[in-house]
């Protein structure tokens, strides 16, 4: 298994919103502390979203990033990140902000999430599908979560989803 390999001791995980992709991360949740049951596995959501995540008894922080606060918030965060000393960080959101945020620590396990923004953007402007034709079976979001997370802990088909609630 490979994370017997890995020392890792702090992981966080950024998935700003929203509501569908929050939870369709739970399958990553729950796998990452099945595979690491000692580490500190904090989650970055936005305000709004955090309720989505806090009750998850896998997630040890969640962190929440308040919208109205815009850029000093941002940067107030990033310090904070910094401070932490994470060894991976998972980017589930891939946009400016969480870009932003990951870039904050000297040389953590950087994953992220393939948005195949290309294919998409061919899909849904010109109709033009070529997920047919790369993938015999296209990857659910959850199915593309897990992946990410892939060089941290091995790739199972568990996709169950997972909310939790006080």
């Amino acid at each position: 298994m490979k994370n017997k390999r890995l020392k890792i001791k702090k992981i966080l995980l950024i998935r700003m919103s929203s509501i569908g992709d929050v939870i369709l991360t739970s399958p990553l949740i729950r796998q990452l502390r099945k595979n690491f049951p000692e580490a500190q596995l904090d989650y970055l959501v936005r305000t709004e979203y955090a309720d989505l995540i806090k009750y998850n008894p896998h997630v040890t922080h969640t962190l929440q990033y308040d919208i109205q606060t815009e850029r000093k918030g941002l940067r107030e965060l990033r310090e904070y990140l910094k401070r932490q000393g994470y060894d991976a960080v998972l980017d589930l959101h891939c946009n400016f902000r969480s870009a932003y945020l990951r870039r904050f620590s000297s040389k953590p396990i950087l994953l992220k999430i393939n948005k195949n923004r290309v294919i998409r953007l061919l899909l849904t402007k010109l109709n033009i599908n070529l997920y047919k034709k790369i993938y015999e079976h296209p990857p659910s979001i959850a199915e593309k979560y897990l992946k990410a997370g892939s060089k941290l802990t091995h790739v199972n088909n568990d996709v169950r989803l997972e909310l939790f609630l006080p």
